[in-house]
């Protein structure tokens, strides 16, 4: 995104108070935490204050900034929705700006990409003030002097701006001379959460003149036209709050509240369906479809090769999804010797070579020329379109393993390894002899004490030993 934006005005206040929560996560003071990133605590202030806007931070020192704080121990789904929190911050800042009304529409990144859940509750939180769900329940360990934040709020003013300006992008969206239906759809849908209902006879009147958009052959658009209908149910007990605080819990929002218009849903007594993703379940087809994308996707590494052993002269290797499937059974195994949790390391394991749907099984001598997007970059883009909890599990997940700190990520990554070993040795059995690299370089990467017990037994047993029956019993 950058560079589209060119003169857009830039704010910090959803990944300032996230970076706070993050620093304090660890824990650390501003003077700890810009000591140990080779700052003074001014900047570390600015960043959490929003004066001095993180996503300003050049690429490469923002990337050293996440390595560092994941290496201190920070909260790793905390850390995942920092590049959200950045992509909120230029959201509002678009959305605010005083030239809404004139300046391209194409350059609004409202229009720019579906919004995530995640995205979402980032951007409410500022509006709204809601804390969203993957903050919620977080305990402060570090002392603070006089009244705090409890949020990166926006003042009332520019609530109330934010809605107007909403309103403003979704009937230019709309224009016949230049349409732009993802950014229409998305100004609807955030309007829809105006806890004061103003924007709620201007919806209900786009929703029943709004013609439906129809394509005679293959579109990019279709899944946005697929959905044009705007988030537009309102209840009393407002945009995301508890069902324990409706006034009746147990009482159907009545039909009134809902516009006429283009729906793909009806609401039916046997099968209500909440148009707003709350508390992160899945509520939604749209939920099931982005949850199932990601299953699809990861059915390809049953068909892509461990691309390494063909230098060893391997010419049909073991798929990356056959490895992730031991990786995962040794890392059980290697959990309960290490008295890690085995549950949480095998996740680990069957996650951690996930990216390579995107980015291939790249052999270790090319990454001497080829640069690729960081492993927990491309999982925030597998899963962006995931329901809340799936999406924060797997990038809390690879997150963890990449840092390599948690007693479970040091396990996984030693089955990551061991797992190589016992190929190697495997292969060597076969009659592939060009395979002593690959053993000696798993086997100095080991960490665990159990890990290099079961190397060596690898090593000095025969791989199909299991089929000979042990002799009976004396």
């Amino acid at each position: 995104m950058a560079g589209r934006g060119r003169s857009a005005p830039r704010r910090g206040e959803v990944a300032g108070y996230l970076l706070k929560l993050i620093r304090e996560s660890i824990p650390l003071t501003q003077e700890q935490l810009a000591a140990d990133l080779g700052v003074d605590r001014v900047t570390v202030q600015s960043w959490e204050s929003g004066r001095r806007p993180f996503a300003a931070v050049p690429l490469g020192q923002a990337i050293a900034v996440r390595r560092r704080l994941g290496r201190l121990g920070a909260n790793p789904t905390l850390l995942a929705a920092l590049d959200d929190a950045a992509e909120a911050d230029l959201i509002l800042a678009a959305v605010l700006n005083q030239q809404v009304d004139r300046s391209d529409i194409a350059e609004q990144p409202l229009g720019w990409s579906v919004l995530t859940h995640r995205l979402t509750d980032l951007i409410l939180w500022a509006v709204l003030g809601q804390t969203p769900t993957f903050a919620s329940g977080l305990s402060v360990t570090l002392a603070r002097r006089g009244p705090v934040a409890s949020g990166p709020a926006l003042p009332t003013d520019e609530r109330r701006l934010f809605f107007a300006r909403l309103h403003v992008l979704a009937e230019r969206a709309a224009a016949k001379r230049d349409p732009n239906v993802l950014l229409h759809r998305q100004a609807c849908f955030l309007s829809g959460m105006d806890p004061t209902r103003t924007a709620a006879a201007w919806l209900a009147q786009t929703t029943r003149t709004r013609r439906a958009i129809t394509f005679r052959t293959w579109s990019p658009l279709w899944p946005d036209a697929r959905a044009t209908r705007p988030h537009t149910r309102q209840s009393r007990r407002g945009p995301y709050a508890p069902r324990s605080q409706h006034p009746n819990p147990g009482q159907r929002p009545h039909l009134s509240t809902i516009p006429t218009g283009t729906c793909r849903y009806r609401l039916q007594p046997a099968r209500r369906r909440n148009h707003r993703h709350r508390d992160g379940q899945m509520n939604d087809d749209h939920d099931a479809d982005a949850a199932m994308s990601f299953i699809f996707e990861a059915g390809v590494l049953k068909r892509a090769a461990r691309t390494g052993w063909w230098f060893a002269g391997v010419t049909q290797p073991e798929s990356i999804a056959d490895h992730s499937f031991r990786t995962a059974l040794i890392g059980m195994m290697l959990a309960a010797m290490e008295g890690a949790d085995p549950a949480r390391v095998s996740m680990l394991c069957v996650l951690h070579d996930t990216q390579e749907t995107r980015i291939t099984d790249i052999p270790h001598i090319a990454k001497r020329y080829l640069t690729t997007a960081p492993n927990t970059t491309v999982t925030a883009d597998q899963v962006a379109a995931c329901p809340p909890t799936v999406a924060d599990l797997i990038t809390a997940a690879v997150t963890e393993y990449e840092a390599g700190e948690t007693p479970e990520a040091i396990v996984a990554r030693d089955a990551d390894k061991l797992e190589c070993l016992v190929q190697a040795v495997e292969y060597r059995h076969q009659g592939i002899n060009n395979v002593q690299r690959w053993i000696d370089s798993s086997r100095t990467a080991l960490k665990t004490t159990s890990a290099h017990r079961l190397a060596d037994a690898a090593l000095n047993g025969q791989p199909l030993a299991w089929l000979t029956p042990p002799p009976p019993p004396e």
